[in-house]
């Protein structure tokens, strides 16, 4: 979509900067937080029911690990904003950690995969039996460099 289909939103630029991407009268509210580092969804074909690719059984390591950091009493906000912080690379010096810690990561993984990530691992949880991602109509993803892993959840109002 051009900068043109955008104007009706509000936009004022089009960076992928959180201001950019908020209406001036949406405001995320923070509901939940953990120490995980974020796992983007691969894609899964028929064999890998019965055997895995490396990356499948990493996905399904990480997706058992999400759902022991999810707590029961835990819901998933109806109209979920996801920030995902995305640890730096080892190799990277200190300045240059310290440079980049915050600011906007915009190499993979997809965001909308590691939002797939864990919806997916929230409907695979018993509480949510018979139910589907699909009940999921209107989601935020937002990932920044951080020092540490993170997933936040947090729910997007109004006002």
């Amino acid at each position: 979509m051009n900068e043109v289909g955008w104007s009706f939103l509000g936009f004022e630029t089009m960076q992928p900067t959180l201001e950019a991407l908020l209406l001036s009268n949406w405001r995320i509210v923070p509901v939940y937080e953990m120490a995980i580092a974020p796992q983007s969804a691969p894609q899964q074909g028929q064999a890998d029911r019965w055997r895995p690719k490396p990356k499948v059984v990493k996905y399904r390591a990480w997706r058992d690990e999400f759902a022991a950091h999810w707590q029961p009493e835990w819901k998933l906000p109806e109209m979920p904003v996801f920030i995902f912080g995305m640890p730096m690379p080892k190799s990277w010096s200190g300045k240059k950690r310290e440079r980049m810690n915050g600011t906007v990561h915009l190499s993979r993984p997809d965001t909308d995969n590691m939002i797939k990530a864990v919806v997916d691992s929230i409907y695979r949880l018993p509480r949510y039996e018979g139910r589907n991602d699909s009940e999921v109509w209107c989601a935020v993803g937002l990932k920044f460099w951080s020092c540490e892993g993170y997933v936040k959840i947090g729910r997007l109002v109004q006002g």
